[in-house]
Protein backbone atom coordinates (compact mmCIF):
# COMPACT_ATOMS: atom_id res chain seq x y z
CA UNK A 1 0.00 0.00 0.00
CA UNK A 2 2.89 2.27 0.84
CA UNK A 3 4.50 1.61 -2.56
CA UNK A 4 1.17 2.28 -4.29
CA UNK A 5 0.80 5.54 -2.33
CA UNK A 6 4.32 6.62 -3.30
CA UNK A 7 3.61 5.79 -6.93
CA UNK A 8 0.35 7.79 -6.74
CA UNK A 9 2.26 10.81 -5.38
CA UNK A 10 4.83 10.53 -8.19
CA UNK A 11 2.04 10.16 -10.78
CA UNK A 12 0.23 13.13 -9.27
CA UNK A 13 3.40 15.23 -9.38
CA UNK A 14 4.05 14.24 -12.98
CA UNK A 15 0.44 14.96 -13.97
CA UNK A 16 0.72 18.39 -12.33
CA UNK A 17 3.97 19.04 -14.24
CA UNK A 18 2.31 17.84 -17.45
CA UNK A 19 -0.56 20.29 -16.87
CA UNK A 20 1.86 23.17 -16.33
CA UNK A 21 3.81 22.23 -19.47
CA UNK A 22 0.58 21.98 -21.46
CA UNK A 23 -0.48 25.43 -20.17
CA UNK A 24 2.86 26.94 -21.17
CA UNK A 25 2.62 25.32 -24.61
CA UNK A 26 -0.95 26.61 -25.03
CA UNK A 27 0.10 30.16 -24.08
CA UNK A 28 3.01 30.02 -26.53
CA UNK A 29 0.72 28.70 -29.24
CA UNK A 30 -1.81 31.49 -28.64
CA UNK A 31 0.94 34.13 -28.68
CA UNK A 32 2.31 32.70 -31.92
CA UNK A 33 -1.19 32.50 -33.41
CA UNK A 34 -1.88 36.13 -32.52
CA UNK A 35 1.32 37.26 -34.24
CA UNK A 36 0.53 35.14 -37.30
CA UNK A 37 -3.01 36.53 -37.45
CA UNK A 38 -1.68 40.10 -37.36
CA UNK A 39 0.89 39.32 -40.06
CA UNK A 40 -1.79 37.63 -42.15
CA UNK A 41 -4.00 40.73 -41.92
CA UNK A 42 -1.09 43.01 -42.83
CA UNK A 43 -0.21 40.90 -45.86
CA UNK A 44 -3.89 40.84 -46.87
CA UNK A 45 -4.13 44.62 -46.54
CA UNK A 46 -0.99 45.09 -48.63
CA UNK A 47 -2.38 42.74 -51.29
CA UNK A 48 -5.71 44.59 -51.40
CA UNK A 49 -4.03 48.00 -51.57
CA UNK A 50 -1.78 46.82 -54.38
CA UNK A 51 -4.80 45.59 -56.32
CA UNK A 52 -6.61 48.89 -55.71
CA UNK A 53 -3.56 50.90 -56.81
CA UNK A 54 -3.25 48.83 -59.98
CA UNK A 55 -6.95 49.32 -60.77
CA UNK A 56 -6.60 53.06 -60.09
CA UNK A 57 -3.66 53.17 -62.51
CA UNK A 58 -5.61 51.22 -65.17
CA UNK A 59 -8.50 53.65 -64.86
CA UNK A 60 -6.10 56.58 -65.29
CA UNK A 61 -4.78 54.98 -68.48
CA UNK A 62 -8.36 54.62 -69.76
CA UNK A 63 -9.12 58.26 -69.00
CA UNK A 64 -5.88 59.34 -70.67
CA UNK A 65 -6.87 57.38 -73.77
CA UNK A 66 -10.34 58.95 -73.83
CA UNK A 67 -8.93 62.44 -73.21
CA UNK A 68 -6.15 62.01 -75.75
CA UNK A 69 -3.51 63.04 -73.23
CA UNK A 70 -0.79 61.48 -71.13
CA UNK A 71 -1.06 60.41 -67.52
CA UNK A 72 1.01 63.45 -66.64
CA UNK A 73 -1.69 65.60 -68.25
CA UNK A 74 -4.20 64.11 -65.82
CA UNK A 75 -2.38 65.25 -62.69
CA UNK A 76 -5.01 67.91 -61.98
CA UNK A 77 -7.73 65.28 -62.19
CA UNK A 78 -5.78 62.94 -59.89
CA UNK A 79 -5.32 65.78 -57.39
CA UNK A 80 -9.06 66.50 -57.51
CA UNK A 81 -9.90 62.82 -56.94
CA UNK A 82 -7.50 62.75 -53.99
CA UNK A 83 -9.00 65.95 -52.55
CA UNK A 84 -12.60 64.77 -52.92
CA UNK A 85 -11.91 61.31 -51.53
CA UNK A 86 -10.15 62.66 -48.45
CA UNK A 87 -12.39 65.64 -47.72
CA UNK A 88 -15.74 64.00 -48.50
CA UNK A 89 -14.85 60.38 -47.74
CA UNK A 90 -15.96 59.00 -51.10
CA UNK A 91 -14.29 56.11 -52.90
CA UNK A 92 -11.48 57.34 -55.15
CA UNK A 93 -11.84 54.41 -57.56
CA UNK A 94 -15.53 55.18 -57.98
CA UNK A 95 -14.73 58.85 -58.55
CA UNK A 96 -12.19 57.96 -61.20
CA UNK A 97 -14.59 55.56 -62.91
CA UNK A 98 -17.22 58.30 -63.10
CA UNK A 99 -14.63 60.78 -64.34
CA UNK A 100 -14.04 58.43 -67.28
CA UNK A 101 -17.77 58.22 -67.96
CA UNK A 102 -18.05 62.01 -67.85
CA UNK A 103 -14.99 62.44 -70.05
CA UNK A 104 -16.49 60.06 -72.63
CA UNK A 105 -19.45 62.42 -73.01
CA UNK A 106 -17.16 65.08 -74.43
CA UNK A 107 -16.56 67.20 -71.34
CA UNK A 108 -13.19 68.86 -70.99
CA UNK A 109 -10.93 67.96 -68.08
CA UNK A 110 -11.81 71.14 -66.18
CA UNK A 111 -15.55 70.54 -66.56
CA UNK A 112 -15.08 66.87 -65.71
CA UNK A 113 -13.52 67.95 -62.40
CA UNK A 114 -16.43 70.31 -61.74
CA UNK A 115 -19.02 67.61 -62.52
CA UNK A 116 -17.05 65.07 -60.48
CA UNK A 117 -17.25 67.32 -57.41
CA UNK A 118 -21.00 67.67 -57.87
CA UNK A 119 -21.35 63.88 -58.14
CA UNK A 120 -19.19 63.31 -55.06
CA UNK A 121 -21.32 65.66 -52.99
CA UNK A 122 -24.55 64.21 -54.38
CA UNK A 123 -23.42 60.69 -53.43
CA UNK A 124 -23.50 61.78 -49.78
CA UNK A 125 -27.19 62.70 -50.01
CA UNK A 126 -29.71 60.00 -49.10
CA UNK A 127 -31.64 60.58 -52.33
CA UNK A 128 -28.95 59.19 -54.62
CA UNK A 129 -28.30 55.44 -54.43
CA UNK A 130 -24.82 55.23 -55.95
CA UNK A 131 -22.45 57.42 -57.86
CA UNK A 132 -22.64 55.47 -61.15
CA UNK A 133 -26.41 55.90 -61.45
CA UNK A 134 -26.08 59.52 -60.37
CA UNK A 135 -23.46 60.07 -63.10
CA UNK A 136 -25.78 58.62 -65.72
CA UNK A 137 -28.55 60.88 -64.44
CA UNK A 138 -26.23 63.87 -64.46
CA UNK A 139 -25.36 63.24 -68.09
CA UNK A 140 -29.06 63.07 -68.91
CA UNK A 141 -29.66 66.33 -67.00
CA UNK A 142 -26.87 68.09 -68.87
CA UNK A 143 -28.22 66.83 -72.21
CA UNK A 144 -31.79 67.83 -71.41
CA UNK A 145 -30.85 71.33 -70.33
CA UNK A 146 -28.20 71.79 -73.03
CA UNK A 147 -29.57 70.35 -76.25
CA UNK A 148 -26.57 71.26 -78.39
CA UNK A 149 -23.11 69.96 -77.49
CA UNK A 150 -21.52 73.42 -77.67
CA UNK A 151 -23.33 74.32 -74.44
CA UNK A 152 -22.76 70.92 -72.81
CA UNK A 153 -19.79 72.17 -70.78
CA UNK A 154 -21.83 74.92 -69.11
CA UNK A 155 -24.11 72.16 -67.85
CA UNK A 156 -21.21 70.78 -65.78
CA UNK A 157 -20.92 74.09 -63.94
CA UNK A 158 -24.65 74.10 -63.18
CA UNK A 159 -24.84 70.39 -62.34
CA UNK A 160 -24.32 70.90 -58.61
CA UNK A 161 -27.41 73.09 -58.42
CA UNK A 162 -29.45 70.71 -60.58
CA UNK A 163 -28.54 67.71 -58.39
CA UNK A 164 -29.27 69.78 -55.29
CA UNK A 165 -32.72 70.61 -56.66
CA UNK A 166 -33.43 66.93 -57.34
CA UNK A 167 -32.34 66.07 -53.81
CA UNK A 168 -34.59 68.78 -52.37
CA UNK A 169 -37.57 67.43 -54.27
Amino acid sequence: AKAAGDQAKIASSRMYQFGEDAGIAARRFLAFSAVVAVLYRVVGAITESTKAAMEFDRELVRIAQVAGTTRRGLQGLVDEVRRLSTTLGVDSAELLNNARILKQTGLGLRDTKIAMEALAKASLAPTFKDMANTAEGAIAIMRIWRSDMSKFASGARELKGDLGAINAV
